[in-house]
């Protein structure tokens, strides 16, 4: 079932869109040691074959961030979804390291320091350049969730967690759907920001789904489970799904764990 029936842009949070004559692909954030783009995406062919593989072995990320309850993030009002799409991916790839419990981090530590404590909007690659500029991500309990104390950004509690918090890498998919998608079907399939034009909001896409309805090279026959950041009673649980042409984005960004290789 499609969760975002009847959503409109003016439900937007934020979501501006990237320029990418200005930013093109790899220019925006570090792609650390070792993660460079394979060179072609996976063929649609083969997705159905390892949709299926990893819904049997419950690999998915959405299976990692269930398990672990990693929580829900909520924005509330601000205008941060591109950040707090990109820490939910942070948050779930601790899980998948075996941090448990996972903790708590501040989407709105990243976006608040990196907008001058100003609440606009910007894109999920801004968040990771922030991320990384600032050394990592502070939990809820030095920065709490949608403060925009402006001493918090040189308290030293603050500066000991982001230290702490520095256990991911990155890849910039750019507009490609097909390299995302590739990316959450890898050997080590990784959650992907998925920032919808038709929503102007950014989530974070957990699992690829596949309807069956359509030929496999069709997109009309694939979906992805995301989490929002609407907080845990959005939909119910604050997951949905979206399928076919709704999956093509402004931009990917994927989230990976620090060491694990796109074999």
């Amino acid at each position: 079932m499609d969760e975002t029936q009847g959503l409109t842009p003016s439900d937007s949070h934020g979501l501006i869109e990237r320029d990418y004559r200005k930013q093109p692909v790899g220019s925006v954030f570090e792609d650390r040691p070792g993660w460079t783009l394979p060179g072609e995406p996976i063929p649609r062919q083969q997705w159905p074959e390892l949709i299926s593989k990893h819904k049997i072995r419950r690999t998915s990320p959405y299976e990692h961030h269930r398990y672990h309850k990693i929580p829900v993030l909520d924005q509330g009002t601000l205008k941060y979804c591109w950040a707090y799409s990109v820490v939910a991916g942070v948050m779930n790839r601790l899980a998948f390291q075996g941090i448990d419990p996972v903790p708590h981090l501040s989407a709105t530590a990243v976006a608040a320091v990196g907008m001058n404590f100003q609440n606009r909007g910007g894109h999920c690659s801004q968040a990771v350049a922030m991320i990384q500029e600032q050394g990592g991500i502070p939990t809820i309990n030095a920065w709490p969730n949608r403060s925009m104390d402006r001493t918090l950004e040189n308290d030293e509690s603050v500066a000991k967690e982001r230290d702490l918090n520095q256990l991911c890498t990155f890849t910039d998919c750019g507009n490609d759907l097909d390299m995302a998608i590739s990316l959450m079907l890898c050997d080590e399939p990784a959650p992907v920001t998925f920032s919808v034009p038709w929503w102007r909001h950014a989530i974070l896409g957990l699992e690829v789904v596949d309807r069956g309805n359509a030929p496999a090279d069709s997109l009309d026959r694939y979906g992805i489970t995301f989490v929002n950041s609407y907080g845990p009673s959005w939909k119910k649980t604050g997951f949905g799904c979206f399928y076919g042409q709704k999956l093509q984005a402004w931009e990917y960004v994927a989230v990976h764990a620090a060491g694990a290789r796109k074999e």
